[in-house]
């Protein structure tokens, strides 16, 4: 499986009353520091830098919440919305692009009608993600 590079014990997973979050961006920095913020918050994250890793660790771990960028080399998160919502009807999706495409601001639209629960343009304020996080989680 092209891009699919990682290892995992999932006996790690999740930590007592914690709630996982995907965090799939093919840019380091964004992956990071979105799972900085999240941990600060409480959650538990993990990371994917493509749809392929993505996609295993919802296969794999008792994930809560996606998050997920739209642009991204090999597959892009449009793909992985579909593939995810085949696998879980009810699965919970974030989807957010700051363009790089020529279907920009589109591709939001899309992923929602694809069946994001929410979607963010990027940049965004981290008060605004962390807020938007709690809400999707907490719907029942």
């Amino acid at each position: 499986m092209a891009g699919l590079n990682l290892t995992l014990n999932v006996n790690e997973f999740p930590r007592e009353g914690s709630k996982i979050v995907l965090v799939v961006d093919d840019f380091r920095e964004i992956r990071e520091g979105l799972s900085f913020v999240l941990n600060q918050h409480g959650y538990q994250t993990v990371e994917a830098s493509n749809a392929f890793e993505a996609k295993f660790m919802y296969e794999t771990l008792p994930i809560e919440l996606v998050v997920t960028d739209i642009y991204m080399a090999e597959k892009d998160g449009l793909h992985l919305i579909g593939e995810l919502r085949e696998i879980d009807p009810n699965v919970k999706i974030i989807a957010m692009s700051g363009g790089g495409g020529s279907n920009f601001p589109e591709c939001l639209e899309w992923a929602k009608a694809l069946g994001a629960s929410k979607t963010l343009t990027k940049p965004f304020a981290l008060t605004n993600f962390v807020e938007m996080v709690h809400s999707v989680i907490d719907v029942a």
